[in-house]
């Protein structure tokens, strides 16, 4: 783009058919041509109070749906305050609406499912589930690790049950969240626990280890953790889900 412009790099995404790029620039969000370069569709962000910067895109496999967090250009970590997300045609570049989630602070990561009517997001204390047309909130889970430790005695147990990563598979049926323990497999209708992957780390080389399912929802990968005290261990048998950690 645009010498000088910042591209929020860390929050590139692909179409699902790996012809477009979407990135947030400090001025628009954009659509590119994977093989050109060329820049299709500028999506305009909106201003809300001082909130005018995006920080995480999601969108569909066909980037009909786009939807972006709206905050500001620093972050406040101590302030409760409501956070923000605008939702887009990707196909026309029209902004649709705008929701505000109340009392959410700010979130570290969204995905969208594959249809567009649902944004699962967190902010750290748990997954949250809400109507991109209306906005409702559909769906809450805490993280639960009572009684769970990390295999490293001096990781402090009040960082377990933090939430850092959140991803639909991409039936739409099931709901991927990551802490410091591993990744629990949820119903993404009801927040039933379906699966519990053991997969400690220490620290994170990135602010939200990602969480990517292969396209047939069979692999789940989590990217961004450091190797060291990162276990592999058997799934329950029954299932199908497998698992590696990057």
């Amino acid at each position: 783009d645009k010498h000088g412009r910042a591209v929020r790099a860390g929050k590139l995404k692909f179409s699902g058919d790996r012809r477009r790029v979407i990135a947030a620039t400090d001025a628009y969000v954009g659509i590119w041509d994977a093989a050109t370069g060329k820049l299709l569709t500028k999506l305009p962000i909106p201003k809300i109070e001082m909130n005018d910067t995006v920080r995480i895109l999601t969108c569909t496999p066909d980037s009909s749906v786009i939807v972006g967090s709206l905050e500001t250009n620093y972050e406040r970590m101590t302030q409760v305050y409501d956070a923000h997300t605008v939702v887009w045609d990707g196909t026309t570049g029209k902004m649709l609406r705008t929701l505000t989630h109340k009392r959410q602070n700010h979130f570290i990561d969204m995905s969208l499912s594959s249809d567009g009517k649902r944004l699962a997001t967190t902010n750290g204390g748990g997954p949250t589930v809400w109507d991109t047309s209306t906005g409702q909130q559909l769906l809450h889970v805490p993280n639960d690790n009572k009684g769970r430790k990390h295999s490293e005695p001096d990781v402090s147990s009040q960082y377990t049950s933090h939430v850092w990563s959140v991803q639909f598979s991409p039936d739409g049926k099931q709901l991927a969240m990551g802490d410091i323990l591993g990744v629990k497999l949820l119903d993404a209708t009801s927040g039933k626990l379906l699966q519990q992957l053991e997969g400690p780390y220490r620290y994170s080389s990135s602010v939200s280890p990602g969480l990517v399912f292969s396209k047939d929802g069979q692999w789940l990968a989590r990217l961004g953790t450091q190797e060291k005290a990162i276990s592999r261990n058997a799934l329950a048998s029954g299932s199908d889900t497998r698992t590696t950690t990057n």
